[in-house]
């Protein structure tokens, strides 16, 4: 939970709105100065759509959450980053189920300026989902680790007979 708080306040808040707000308003635009719709208007929200969940989710967001709740748990960034690079697409399936619908409605409807605050809101319900996802592939590393530690601890049971 600590995980997706501080993550949520760091990356989710500054770091969407820089990319959200400033970057793409520039590089992608949907409006004109007059006011009016730009021609490319919906080629340009799919380049957002695009940019957004093929390079800033694998690039930035699921790695800066990685290496967040890896300090948390006490890794170092470099175990946080190979985690990650194990996991990425399971990682990344949830993210982009939720976000590339929801990323069409936030960059075609949403006002610039209600960005942020609306994909908080829709964060909340993936964020849910993406903990419940996290416990899967915890549990999942947890049971890998467990199949290779217990061969090296089998016991004897006639030996033990024996003693």
């Amino acid at each position: 939970v600590a995980a997706f708080g501080i993550w949520g306040f760091a990356y989710c808040g500054a770091g969407l709105y820089f990319f959200y707000g400033k970057v793409f308003s520039r590089a992608f635009p949907l409006v004109l100065a007059d006011g009016t719709r730009h021609p490319q208007f919906f080629q340009n929200v799919m380049k957002m759509v695009f940019v957004d969940n093929a390079i800033l989710t694998p690039a930035f967001f699921m790695p800066s959450y990685y290496t967040i709740k890896g300090y948390i748990d006490g890794t170092t960034a470099m175990q946080s980053i190979r985690l990650y690079q194990s996991e990425w697409f399971e990682a990344c399936k949830i993210v982009w189920f939720f976000w590339i619908p929801a990323h069409t409605i936030t960059f075609s409807v949403v006002p610039l300026h209600l960005r942020v605050p609306f994909t908080s809101a829709v964060s909340m319900f993936t964020m849910m989902v993406n903990s419940w996802k996290q416990g899967k592939l915890e549990a999942a590393r947890n049971m890998t680790f467990r199949d290779e530690l217990l061969p090296s601890i089998s016991l004897d049971v006639d030996r033990l007979e024996e003693i």
